[in-house]
């Protein structure tokens, strides 16, 4: 029995043990767990007012970002962008381009929504959602459309529009903006989010904009069924619900009611992730307690002093980790006096450490970067005075922002850290925002007000001021002030507008246009414009907008009125009508013109392309279709064309169709515009002079056909004349019938010298005359003119200077024209120079040598200098002295420089002489040698045998005599066959043929020579000498390799060209 007790009462005193510590363990237990619970719904509660600090920083970013849009748009339809033209435009939103983020676009659109303007060349030519139009033009204010995928990006986008109307108020067209949710991935980057938080974003509807993190499969879908109540609460909260990864989050909602815009935003944070150093924490510290509860059970028998020592310490323990964990937002550090760390929580081992352990460290040797500056100021202060400080800094390692508070501790010093710099991010934000808008308002030559319309009073940025030209510092910004600005002429009615909007209208918005004088006394144009604020009775309380320059643009709007009013005189003046054809969409537009110039009612007809084909004569269709097609296939830049229409009055007209092709940025055409005037008189001119200028051609052909015939005629007994003077030559030896026979000579030299200029001008009419340009010296022609000249000029007492241009010079023409041009310059010189000079000189020029004519003669008056190239027109020789020419030698002049492309031009004074100037091209060569001397052969014929063959007798008998003369035996002939029967019963080869070109039956003088030489079995030299002016004959002639000479020809230039084809 007493064993048994005994063996109970240890069993007792266990249990009693037991039950003792179990006693103690219950409360200390609960005792421990209690402040951990404090802690666990402590933290719940933190973490929701995370998550609503989260959302409210995404929704401050968010609404600034469509305050900033809103400010854009009204800028932009104040200072009148739409109004402008698509270049001007197109640099406005270039520079808009340059400065806002990429997740912003602007465009401008027509009426019917096509873009024509945006920040974005690739919207040029979309359509805007009809009805975000339809929103727009039915009210001043901003509208915000349905979500869409920007054009742009391919990204979900928030549209935003506000219509721009014309200066009658109507309807022009909508400014918008997109904005892509890139902004919430490019703004959230730079946010400190803690880990694996979510966000999310969406429209009115429901529609999944954006996510962070991203998820693809989400965007453009409805939300998931447990977010549906969210998006259609009254106001903001904060809800508990599994996210999209199915883990439990703290979601803080906005819905689109509250939210900005009508959208819809929510922010959660895994709560696991954010309850597991709670978590953590509490497992420790039951692990902990149960250790020291179980080792307090072990060690009981050391006594219940040892016990109670390790409960304080862990209950001293549990408060020191309950402290540090209860406050993770904030970092906090515990300093001695000496400035060294004694004590730092995780957050700011996070924001501080960096890893490091500073435990024992003094400050100021881990950061020496902070030993200096207000922060280090601030420190001291605290520790000496022991006075808690605040103060706001940035790491220099971290460049992180934080806000800091010390309080002195019978230790030393606590710190309290907390990072700000999401904080001052979004100050700096608003700071940059705020500069944004205000290089803004003074590229648009704006400025903001604010008016407390009930005291007079309100606030005017600096813009304001510098556009009204007052003094910030003296002028108060009141109505006083203001009125003072504004011109004289202009204040009762701006007064009363401003009344009968505000009070009789109670329009929302106040837009108000008048003229201000500036202190220097200029005179500018003002738009007023901002949005009014009205109490529940309709007073107007306050308005805030903008002050916008607006004097380019009413000059803009005058001139062009001025300009649309000329064009209508000009147009009405010309029979003109404009008309525009939209291509996208196939409009017609036509002005008052057209409608007159085609004879159709406006009132009834609908001008429309296949219309208009309708009123076009049907043969001209091809053509005009033709003409459209070419430009807008860029085969041509400027569409013309000329067809004929059926006017209903007038009957067939033509008219002229001029037109240009817009493009748009991708280089398509967008637009045809143009102008259609009436040419029906301008055509029937053209036709008559067309008729006239035929009939001028045949009868200019006439007179040289006659010209041709006639010289042709006279040639042939002027040939005989020629060819009997010659032989006459040998046969007179007494003085006076040998001046007698010079004296024949002459006379038929100038009767020769006359036929041979109507030859030259009718060969030149025809064209039979072709040039055979070349290189050549001009040395050796101007030394053959001085030689030919120089007897004449001395004979009538003249000096006669031709200038020696040196072997070296050469030029390029023809020598035989060119020849011609000089001899007629230099005839005509001497044939009016009754007394002084005449002088030939050159000039050379880099690419051509100026050969002048100089002459000391009766000159030209002014009347007459225009006329001296004409035919048969001769100065002072109203008798038409005969020894003086025809008064061609200018007239052939002419001709052939035009054919040389050597360009002729004369200046003269009456009694002062003339001056005519040849300009002749440069050889390409540096020179050209002078033609070898030609041998000369005697006249004696050594009695070779020439056959001669004419037609003509008396030519043919002249030819004999003075071929006889000459010592040769001769055959002649009237034909081919005459001439090669003579040859058979001479029974010798011949040593020269001469013939001429037409013989009867139809025979050729080629011919002739040609069978002469088949006979004789070689070739045998010959000269076809005729009358004919066309070019065959001198083209056959060529072909056989024969001389050819035109008659008249001298008894001495046959001699020569005998001489020269027989020595050769």
């Amino acid at each position: 029995m007493l064993k048994s007790l005994q063996k109970r009462a240890p069993r007792k005193k266990a249990n009693r043990l037991l039950s003792f510590l179990l006693l103690i363990a219950a409360p200390l237990l609960a005792f421990e767990l209690f402040p951990i619970m404090q802690l666990h719904t402590a933290r719940e509660a933190e973490l929701r007012q995370d998550a609503s600090h989260f959302l409210d920083l995404v929704d401050a970013e968010q609404r600034r970002i469509i305050q900033d849009i809103h400010h854009i748009l009204f800028a932009l339809t104040e200072a009148g962008v739409g109004s402008m033209d698509a270049t001007a435009c197109q640099e406005v939103m270039s520079r808009i381009r340059a400065k806002y983020p990429s997740y912003m676009a602007m465009e401008i659109s027509d009426a019917n929504g096509a873009v024509w303007c945006s920040t974005d060349s690739m919207t040029v030519g979309r359509v805007i959602a009809g009805r975000l139009l339809q929103d727009a033009a039915s009210t001043d204010g901003i509208v915000t459309g349905q979500s869409m995928r920007s054009p742009i990006t391919g990204q979900p986008a928030i549209p935003f529009a506000r219509a721009h109307r014309r200066e009658d108020g109507g309807y022009h067209g909508v400014i918008a903006a997109l904005l892509d949710t890139a902004w919430l991935r490019e703004s959230l980057t730079q946010e400190s989010l803690p880990d694996n938080t979510c966000l999310l974003v969406a429209d009115r509807d429901g529609t999944v904009l954006a996510t962070i993190p991203d998820a693809p499969e989400l965007a453009g879908r409805l939300l998931p069924e447990p977010f549906g109540p969210l998006l259609r609460e009254a106001t903001k909260g904060v809800a508990e619900l599994a996210g999209m990864d199915g883990r439990p989050r703290v979601f803080a909602y906005s819905p689109a009611t509250s939210g900005a815009r009508g959208l819809y935003l929510h922010v959660g944070l895994d709560k696991a992730t954010a309850m597991r150093p709670i978590h953590t924490a509490t497992f420790w510290t039951v692990a902990i307690f149960l250790g020291l509860l179980l080792t307090t059970g072990l060690g009981a028998l050391w006594g219940i002093r040892r016990f109670l020592r390790v409960r304080e310490e862990a209950q001293h323990s549990a408060r020191k980790v309950s402290v540090l964990l209860a406050n993770t937002v904030d970092g906090f550090i515990e300093f001695d006096r000496d400035w060294r760390f004694l004590e730092l929580n995780d957050m700011a081992r996070t924001l501080v450490a960096q890893g490091r352990d500073l435990l024992g460290m003094r400050l100021w040797d881990a950061f020496p970067e902070l030993a200096e500056g207000q922060l280090a100021d601030e420190l001291h202060r605290s520790m000496t005075e022991r006075v808690p400080v605040d103060v706001e800094f940035r790491g220099p390692q971290t460049g992180r922002w934080f806000w800091l508070r010390a309080f002195p501790t019978p230790r030393g010093l606590t710190v309290h850290l907390l990072d700000i710099s999401r904080r001052t991010m979004a100050e700096e934000e608003l700071r940059a925002s705020n500069e944004r808008l205000s290089l803004a308002l003074q590229s648009a030559q704006a400025g903001s007000f604010d008016w407390d319309l009930r005291t007079g009073r309100g606030h005017w940025s600096e813009g304001s001021y510098r556009l009204f030209g007052l003094d910030p510092e003296s002028d108060a910004p009141c109505l006083e002030s203001w009125l003072r600005t504004v011109r004289p002429d202009d204040v009762e009615a701006v007064t009363a507008a401003a009344q009968a909007q505000l009070f009789s209208e109670r329009k929302p918005y106040l837009a108000l246009e008048y003229r201000i004088m500036l202190p220097d006394g200029a005179v500018r144009w003002v738009l007023s414009t901002g949005r009014v604020h009205y109490d529940t009775d309709g007073t107007p309380l306050r308005m805030s907008g903008l002050n916008i320059d607006i004097t380019e643009r009413k000059s803009v709007a005058t001139a062009l009125q001025r300009s649309e009013r000329n064009l209508a005189i000009a147009l009405n003046a010309a029979n003109a009508g404009l008309w525009d054809l939209d291509l996208r969409t196939g409009v017609v537009t036509w002005s008052d013109g057209m409608y007159r110039l085609l004879g159709v009612d406006p009132t009834t007809f609908h001008p429309s392309e296949p219309a208009f084909y309708d009123l076009v004569v049907a043969d001209d269709h091809p053509v005009l279709r033709q003409a459209v097609q070419d430009v807008l296939e860029g085969r041509r830049p400027d569409y013309q064309a000329e067809f004929r229409i059926s006017h209903p009055e007038k009957g067939v007209c033509w008219l002229l169709g001029v037109g240009r092709a817009e493009h748009d940025g991708s280089g398509r055409p967008v637009r045809l515009s143009g102008m259609n005037m009436d040419v029906t008189d301008r055509r029937a001119m053209e036709q008559a002079l067309r008729d006239a200028k035929t009939l001028a051609d045949e009868a200019n052909q006439s007179k040289s056909r006659f010209l041709a015939a006639a010289s042709h005629d006279l040639r042939q007994p002027l040939q005989s004349a020629l060819l009997f003077a010659g032989v006459l030559q040998s046969h007179v030896r007494e003085d006076r019938s040998r001046r007698s026979l010079m004296a024949l000579e002459r006379a038929l030299d100038t009767l020769k010298a006359l036929l041979d200029s109507l030859l030259d001008v009718s060969r030149l009419d025809v064209g039979t005359i072709v040039p055979q340009v070349r290189d050549m010296p001009l040395a050796s022609l101007l030394d053959e003119m001085r030689a030919a000249y120089s007897p004449i000029a001395a004979s009538k007492g003249l000096e006669l200077h031709v200038t020696d241009p040196g072997p070296a010079l050469a030029v390029r023409s023809d020598p035989v024209l060119l020849g011609r041009i000089l001899r007629n310059l230099v005839e005509n010189a001497l044939r009016y120079t009754p007394e002084g000079y005449v002088r030939v000189v050159c000039n050379i020029a880099p690419d051509r040598v100026s050969i002048q004519v100089h002459d000391s003669g009766i000159g030209i008056s002014a009347e007459q200098l225009g006329r001296v190239f004409e035919e048969f027109h001769q100065v002072n020789n109203p008798e038409r002295d005969r020894s003086q020419g025809l008064g061609l030698g200018l007239a052939i002049v002419q001709r052939l420089s035009q054919l040389l492309d050597h360009p002729v031009t004369v200046r003269s004074e009456p009694g002062r002489g003339s001056t005519f100037v040849v300009d002749v091209p440069l050889a390409g060569a540096a020179g050209t040698s002078p033609p070898l001397p030609k041998p000369v052969v005697t006249a004696d014929g050594q009695r070779r045998l020439a056959v001669l063959i004419d037609d003509d007798v008396i030519v043919l008998t002249g030819l004999r005599t003075l071929f006889m003369e000459w010592g040769y035996e001769v055959v002649i002939a009237g034909s081919t066959a005459q001439a090669l029967e003579g040859l058979r019963d001479m029974e010798r080869a011949p040593d020269l043929v001469v013939a001429d070109y037409r013989l009867r039956g139809g025979e050729v003088g080629t011919d002739a020579v040609a069978s002469i030489r088949a006979q004789a079995g070689h070739p045998i030299p010959g000269i076809i000498l005729t009358g004919d002016m066309g070019s065959d004959s001198e083209r056959d002639a060529t072909d056989l390799g024969v001389t050819f000479l035109r008659k008249p020809v001298a008894s001495n230039q046959l001699l020569a060209a005998v001489q020269e084809l027989l020595g050769s």
